[in-house]
C-alpha cells in the first residue's frame, strides 16, 4: 500500500495508463467523469473499481480538493478486500459510498432517458398537430420520416425495478445497524462493494445504449428538415392570403419552439437560427403579399424602362442570375448537343409551363398511353396526403412509376439520339425527376432551373471522372466507355443475352446485334440499375413514387443538391483517415521495360452516379465492373439528398469494405483459415459469447448491436467502421479491443492520425506492429525495384504509388 497526496486541479490517471491499481480516498474530494455521466467521489470510495484490469484507464479522475490516497495494488476484482480489511472500522462507510455513487449514476441514467423521450415525444407531438391543422385547412401534408418512424429507447435488458429502492434504503439505513451488520466479517462488506460494481457496470451498458440512440436522434434532427420547414413551406404556399392560418402555424411554430428549448438536447443557437430562418422567410413573404395589394389600389402607368421582367422581386433575382450564367446555360448537355437559342421572352419560368405536355410530346408515346398517364397524374395532385398507405394511393404511385421509367427511356434515347438540345423541362426530368410544374411549385421550379446551371458549370466539373449525372453516364454507356451494370442476379450484359438466347427469347444473330448495339445497352441499364436504384434512395421506399413533388421538399433544394467536388472531397476526406480504402491486389505489367508482370497494390476510385432523385440514402451496385479486381465499384446516390453526405459516404465505405473483401475471397470469405477482414469479423461476432478478451459490458453491446442489425455481420461491422472513422480517429474510444484490433489491422489509420495516437495506449502497440511491418515491406520493394530505377532513372506511376503505400 502506498500513500499519496495530491493537490487540486490534478489527474489522477490520463487514458494513456494502464488500470493496476485500486485507490481508495482517506479525505478530499475526486470528479469521476465519463463520456455520458459524472459524479464526486470522496471519503470512502474506492477508485479504478469501475476499470478493467489490464486495460486503459476508460474513466477520467480529476482532483476537485486537496485530497490524500491509498494505492493498492489491482490484479482481478476480488483485491477490494484488502482494502475492506484495511479499513474494517469503516465498513458502513464503505458499503454507503458505494451505494451513493450507484445511485447518483442511476438517477442520471433515468433523467436524461426521460429527457430523450420527452424530446421524441416532442417531435411525434408536434408532428401529429401538424397534420391536424393540414387536415383542418384541407392542406397538403408534407412527410416528417423523423417523427412518423421514431421508436421508443428500447435497452437490450432495463435494470430490474428494485434496484433503486434497495440502494434508497441502503442509504437511510441507521448507521449503527449498517455497522453492526457488515463489522461481523469482511466479505459481507467486499460483497456489497463487488454487488455495487456490477451493477455500476450495467448502468454504464445502458448509459452507451442511451447515448448512442439519444446522439443518433439528435444527429438526425440536426442533419435533417423539421417542422419549422415544413410550417414554413405551408405558410409559403397557402397562407399569405388566410389569416386564420397564418396564425395557427405561427401559433404552432412558438409552442414548437418552446417545447425543443426545454428538452434541452439541441442546443439554444441551432433552434434560434432555425426560428429566425421561419420568421425572415414569412416576413419576406407577408411583405411582398402587402406590396402587391398596394400595387392594386394604384393607378395604372406605364413600367420603368428597368421594369420590365415580370413576376416577383425574388423571381427577377433568378432570371438575373441565370442571365449571369449565359455562357454555362449554353454549355448544358454539350457532349451530346448543339446549343440551343436563347428564348425571346425574359420570364424564365414560361418555359415551364405545361411541362407535363411538352415531356409528353419529347417522348411520343401512344395516344392513349399519354391519356392514361394524363388522368394519373391528375389524381395524383388532388390526393392531400400523397404517402397515403392506403390501397388505392398505394396502387395509384405504382401506376405512375410504371409510366414514369418508360418516359425516362423513351426521353434519354431521344436526347441522345438528336443533335438538339431537349426543352428545359424535359433536361429538369432526366436530371431531377420533375414532370410538372404544378405539383412542383412555381418556387421549387425556378429553383431546379437555377440547380441545373449550377450542376453543369466548369467549377462543379469532376476532377477524377469518376462522378456523372445519371443522363451522363447513359451517354458514357452510349459511347462505349462503359459497359451496363449487372443486374440484379448478379448477371452482366453479355451474360443476360445468353441466358435468353439459351430460353429461346431471342435469336443467335439478335444476341450478336444486341451485343454491340448501344441503344440495347442502355434499355439494360434503365430497367435493371436505374429502376432498383431510385427505388433504393427512396427516403421511404413503401411509399415510393419517382415524380418530383413539393411534398417532399422540406428544405432548400440548393442545400440537398449534391455535386461531383462534394463526393471527391468526401472520398478525400476518408483516404486522410482510411488511406487503404480504394486499395487492391491487382496485376501490372509495364510493356517496354523489364518490370515482370506481377501483383501490386493499385487505388481505384468507384464510380458514382447521381440519380436524378429526391432521397436519403446511397447504395452499393457492385464492388468491380467487370471480372478484373482493378475495375471501378459502381455506388449510386440521389442528386438531391435530404441526410447528410458525409455520413452517407462512410456508410458507403463500410460497405465497400466489406463487399470488395468477399469478392476477393469467394467462398472462403468466412473461412479463418485465410485471414481476412470478413473472416476475421464472421468469427468475433459468432463467438463473443465465449472471448476472454471481451467485459461482460462488452458482450451485451454486441449482443444489443446484432439484434438490432437483425442478425446481419455485414450491417454490424458497417455500424463499427462508422464509429471507427467518426470517432476513433479522433481518439474518442467507442469499440472494444477486439473491434479495435480487427479494424486497425484491416482499416489501419493515416500515417498522420496514428502519429497523433501514439501516445494513447489503447492503440500504441498496434500502431507500432503496423509501422513495424509496414517499414520492412518498405525496405523490401524499394531494394526490389533499384535495379529497374537505375536503368530507366523513372518507374512507372503505379510502382511509386504502390512503394509509397508503404509509407501513408
Amino acid at each position: 500500500m502506498e500513500r499519496i497526496n495530491l493537490k487540486a486541479g490534478d489527474e489522477l490517471h490520463t487514458d494513456s495508463e494502464i488500470v493496476k491499481s485500486l485507490d481508495y480516498i482517506l479525505f478530499g474530494k475526486i470528479e469521476i467523469i465519463s463520456p455520458v455521466f459524472q459524479v464526486t467521489a470522496g471519503h470512502g470510495v474506492v477508485l479504478g473499481i469501475f476499470e478493467h484490469v489490464g486495460e486503459p484507464y476508460q474513466y477520467r479522475y480529476v482532483v476537485k480538493e486537496d485530497c490524500t490516497i491509498d494505492r493498492y495494488p489491482f490484479r482481478r476484482k476480488s483485491d477490494v478486500d484488502a482494502i475492506v480489511h484495511d479499513h474494517s472500522d469503516e465498513c458502513d462507510l464503505l458499503v454507503s459510498t458505494g451505494a451513493a455513487l450507484t445511485l447518483n449514476i442511476l438517477g442520471q441514467y433515468q433523467r436524461t432517458k426521460r429527457r430523450t423521450e420527452t424530446f421524441r415525444k416532442t417531435l411525434v407531438r408536434s408532428y401529429n398537430e401538424y397534420r391536424s391543422l393540414c387536415a383542418k385547412y384541407s392542406l397538403e401534408i408534407q412527410p416528417w420520416p423523423l417523427a412518423e418512424e421514431s421508436e421508443p429507447f428500447q435497452p437490450e435488458r432495463e435494470l430490474p425495478e428494485w434496484m433503486g429502492d434497495y440502494y434508497d434504503q441502503l442509504g437511510l439505513m441507521p448507521q449503527d445497524v449498517k455497522k453492526a451488520f457488515y463489522s461481523t466479517h469482511t466479505s459481507l462488506t467486499t460483497a456489497a462493494i463487488l454487488d455495487a460494481v456490477h451493477h455500476i457496470f450495467m448502468i454504464r451498458g445502458l448509459f452507451d445504449q442511451l447515448e448512442n440512440y439519444t446522439s443518433e436522434l439528435r444527429e438526425q434532427y440536426m442533419q435533417s428538415a423539421d417542422l419549422y420547414d415544413l410550417y414554413r413551406n405551408l405558410y409559403l404556399r397557402n397562407a399569405a392570403a388566410n389569416a386564420a392560418l397564418a396564425s395557427a402555424i405561427n401559433d404552432a411554430i412558438r409552442n414548437y419552439h418552446r417545447s425543443l428549448l426545454r428538452s434541452g438536447l439541441i442546443p439554444e443557437e441551432h433552434l434560434d437560427i432555425r426560428q429566425t430562418h421561419y420568421e425572415n422567410a414569412v416576413s419576406a413573404i407577408s411583405v411582398d403579399f402587402s406590396e402587391e395589394m398596394d400595387l392594386e389600389m394604384k393607378p395604372e402607368r406605364d413600367p420603368e424602362p428597368d421594369a420590365e421582367i415580370p413576376g416577383s422581386s425574388e423571381e427577377k433575382e433568378k432570371l438575373s442570375e441565370i442571365n449571369e450564367n449565359d455562357a454555362i446555360a449554353e454549355a448544358l448537355l454539350t457532349e451530346v448537343h448543339a446549343p440551343v437559342e436563347q428564348p425571346e421572352t425574359p420570364d424564365i419560368f414560361a418555359p415551364l409551363e405545361n411541362s407535363l405536355e411538352t415531356i409528353l410530346a419529347y417522348t411520343s408515346l401512344d395516344e392513349s398511353e399519354e391519356d392514361r398517364f394524363r388522368q394519373l397524374m391528375a389524381e395524383y395532385r388532388e390526393l392531400q396526403d400523397k404517402n397515403s398507405r392506403e390501397e388505392s394511393v398505394r396502387d395509384l404511385r405504382k401506376e405512375i412509376a410504371k409510366y414514369f421509367f418508360h418516359l425516362y427511356e423513351n426521353a434519354a434515347l431521344t436526347a441522345l439520339e438528336s443533335s438538339k438540345k431537349p426543352p428545359l423541362p424535359v433536361q429538369l426530368f432526366l436530371h431531377f425527376g420533375y414532370m410538372d410544374e404544378t405539383l412542383v411549385g412555381r418556387e421549387h421550379a425556378l429553383m431546379l432551373l437555377k440547380l441545373l446551371l449550377r450542376i453543369h458549370a466548369p467549377e462543379n466539373a469532376s476532377a477524377t471522372g469518376h462522378v456523372y449525372t445519371m443522363f451522363e453516364w447513359l451517354a458514357a454507356i452510349s459511347r462505349g466507355e462503359k459497359e451496363p451494370s449487372r443486374n440484379d442476379f448478379d448477371q452482366d450484359f453479355p451474360t443476360y443475352l445468353k441466358i435468353r438466347k439459351q430460353d429461346g427469347l431471342i435469336t443467335e444473330s439478335q444476341e450478336k446485334r444486341y451485343l454491340v448495339s448501344p441503344k440495347e445497352k442502355m434499355r439494360f441499364e434503365l430497367n435493371n440499375f436505374f429502376t432498383l436504384g431510385m427505388k433504393m434512395v427512396a427516403s421511404r421506399p413503401i411509399t415510393f413514387c419517382p415524380v418530383l413533388s413539393s411534398h417532399n421538399i422540406i428544405r432548400n433544394l440548393m442545400d440537398q443538391l449534391v455535386t461531383r467536388p462534394q463526393i471527391e472531397q468526401g472520398w478525400d476526406q476518408l483516404r486522410s483517415i482510411d488511406y487503404s480504402l480504394f486499395y487492391r491486389e491487382a496485376l501490372f505489367q509495364a510493356p517496354g521495360t523489364n518490370i515482370p508482370r506481377e501483383s501490386i497494390l493499385l487505388e481505384v476510385l468507384p464510380d458514382v452516379i447521381l440519380l436524378p432523385a429526391l432521397g436519403a440514402r446511397g447504395g452499393l451496385w457492385q464492388e468491380i465492373s467487370g471480372v478484373r479486381r482493378d475495375t471501378p465499384a459502381r455506388m449510386f446516390l440521389p442528386i438531391l439528398l435530404t441526410e447528410n453526405l458525409e455520413t452517407v459516404q462512410i456508410r458507403l465505405a463500410g460497405q465497400f469494405r466489406w463487399q470488395i473483401c468477399k469478392r476477393v475471397q469467394g467462398a472462403r470469405w468466412n473461412d479463418l483459415s485465410e485471414l481476412s477482414l470478413t473472416a476475421g469479423y464472421v468469427d468475433y461476432l459468432q463467438f463473443y459469447r465465449k472471448n476472454s478478451d471481451l467485459s461482460s459490458e462488452a458482450k451485451e453491446k454486441i449482443k444489443t448491436e446484432i439484434t438490432a442489425c437483425r442478425n446481419s455481420f455485414e450491417n454490424v461491422f458497417i455500424l463499427d467502421y462508422m464509429q471507427w472513422i467518426r470517432y476513433e480517429s479522433q481518439g474518442a474510444p467507442r469499440l472494444n479491443r477486439v473491434a479495435k484490433q480487427l479494424m486497425f489491422q484491416y482499416c489501419p489509420f493515416a500515417g498522420e492520425i496514428r502519429h497523433k495516437l501514439e501516445t494513447n495506449a489503447m492503440y500504441a502497440s498496434m500502431i507500432r506492429r503496423h509501422e513495424a511491418k509496414a517499414e520492412k515491406q518498405f525496405k523490401v520493394l524499394t531494394s526490389k525495384y533499384r535495379k529497374y530505377r537505375k536503368e530507366t532513372e523513372t518507374l512507372p506511376r503505379e510502382i511509386e504509388d504502390y512503394i509509397a503505400y508503404y509509407k501513408r
